[in-house]
């Protein structure tokens, strides 16, 4: 296969010692009646709703042509890479016979995925409901509040009555003083007094004035009022049938949710795990199995960035940063092999078996974000990334491979490729059953990162 068009087929990676840590044995037979019962459908897509964090489009350093970012040698022969036939046997374990082909765990893995997606749409629906009582509440609260403003409106209204009726009165009595009238005939003897009375009338009519033109404000502001409060309560209205819907849609998601679930422990043939996809596990859920394995990461950043870096990368892409790190844990024998240490590279990318390494990446982020870069382009025929190649030369076979099983004998030559990575990735779903199970169903809460000082 031309380098210049495609990085695929290469060594196959080492097999995996597995872990000798009880607790993991305890944890892989907790759910041995899950793990052991195949299941698949014949939709070869899976959905999951699980959400991913908001991935970040951060530049990262681009390789160039500089002795630290070049290929290994024979890596832009424009003939076939060179292969292998297969891994020696890992040390004190017998070799494997040379046409033994491992069976494919799809069927368990889509079970598991199939429960997580269950608990997941479950957790949504628990949070659907109480979008809708809290949109239920507002409505309340916004039509408690039109009815409120509607009552200082009416009172309004009587106060300018009020205030016209008994600024009629005064008028009238105003006008009897000036004239031949009985209060003009009542002070005519006494021109003080009458002028006295004058003046109190007057002063009686002003402050009634100003009365009515104080109530025409309030009437006004309370009329503003009542219309900003009825434009509330529409809305409030308007969020309720919006988050029914919303819950409406979780519940019929929670149909097919089970649905799927049955499907997954009926056995039925055709399902395959698809390369593009959600994350169905948390950075947090990466870490805290990898921490079970009693395997070290030699990495050159921390575990939980590393971690965090798979989901929020995959996630950016479109990839599954989960599988993709269950991948990078066969490829790298957990994060330790040379490529690792020397290169940032954890998939294998440009590792032919007379190689002496791999792609060399600038930093562990750029390590992550290529191999799901290239991951992408054995999915689409077309690919449009999010963020700029971090090597130009991460270019797949364009559209070979929907799925994670297709990835044997181009990926790398193992016959056995796809079910390796993908029993990885049936132990990670594992542990992610059994935790969220014991945790009512939730994932751990997300890891709090203290601020740059």
């Amino acid at each position: 296969m031309p380098m210049e068009e495609t990085v695929a087929v290469r060594r196959r990676p080492a097999r995996l010692v597995l872990p000798a840590l009880f607790a993991l044995v305890a944890l892989l037979a907790s759910w041995s009646a899950f793990t052991a019962m195949p299941a698949s459908a014949d939709d070869p897509t899976t959905t999951t709703t699980t959400t991913s964090p908001t991935p970040t489009t951060d530049p990262l350093p681009v390789s160039t042509t500089s002795p630290e970012t070049t290929a290994p040698p024979g890596a832009t022969d424009p003939g076939p890479l060179p292969t292998r036939s297969g891994p020696p046997p890992l040390p004190g374990e017998p070799p494997l016979p040379p046409d033994l082909k491992l069976p494919d765990p799809s069927p368990q893995v889509r079970l598991l995925v199939a429960q997580i997606t269950v608990m997941d749409v479950e957790r949504w629906q628990g949070i659907a409901a109480y979008a809708v009582d809290a949109a239920r509440r507002a409505q309340a609260d916004a039509d408690a509040a039109v009815t409120a403003d509607e009552a200082v409106v009416d009172g309004a209204h009587r106060k300018i009555e009020d205030s016209r009726g008994q600024l009629g009165s005064l008028a009238v009595l105003a006008y009897m003083g000036s004239g031949d009238g009985v209060l003009s005939a009542v002070l005519k003897g006494d021109t003080t007094a009458g002028a006295r009375q004058r003046q109190l009338l007057n002063s009686s009519l002003d402050r009634r004035e100003e009365d009515l033109r104080d109530a025409q404000r309030r009437l006004a502001d309370a009329e503003d009022a009542l219309d900003a409060g009825r434009q509330t309560a529409a809305q409030a209205a308007q969020n309720v049938t919006e988050a029914q819907a919303g819950a409406d849609a979780v519940a019929a998601k929670l149909v097919d949710a089970h649905k799927e679930e049955a499907n997954a422990r009926a056995k039925r043939p055709g399902w395959q795990l698809t390369i593009e996809g959600a994350n169905l596990a948390t950075a947090e859920e990466l870490s805290a199995w990898f921490a079970l394995q009693n395997h070290p990461s030699r990495a050159n950043a921390p575990l939980d960035d590393l971690t965090g870096w798979f989901i929020s990368e995959g996630a950016a892409e479109g990839v599954r940063g989960d599988m993709a790190f269950a991948q990078a844990v066969v490829e790298t024998g957990y994060f330790a092999n040379p490529d690792t240490v020397n290169g940032n590279n954890f998939a294998g990318i440009g590792h032919c078996d007379t190689c002496p390494s791999g792609f060399v990446f600038s930093d562990v982020q750029s390590g992550v974000r290529g191999q799901v870069q290239l991951l992408k382009s054995y999915a689409e025929d077309k690919p449009v990334y999010v963020n700029p190649l971090v090597d130009s030369r991460l270019r797949g076979p364009a559209g070979c491979c929907q799925n994670w099983t297709e990835l044997t004998h181009v990926w790398a030559s193992d016959p056995n490729y796809g079910p390796v990575i993908l029993g990885v990735y049936e132990k990670l779903l594992s542990y992610v059953v059994m935790t969220r199970t014991a945790n009512g169903g939730q994932p751990p809460p997300p890891r709090v990162v203290p601020p740059t000082p």
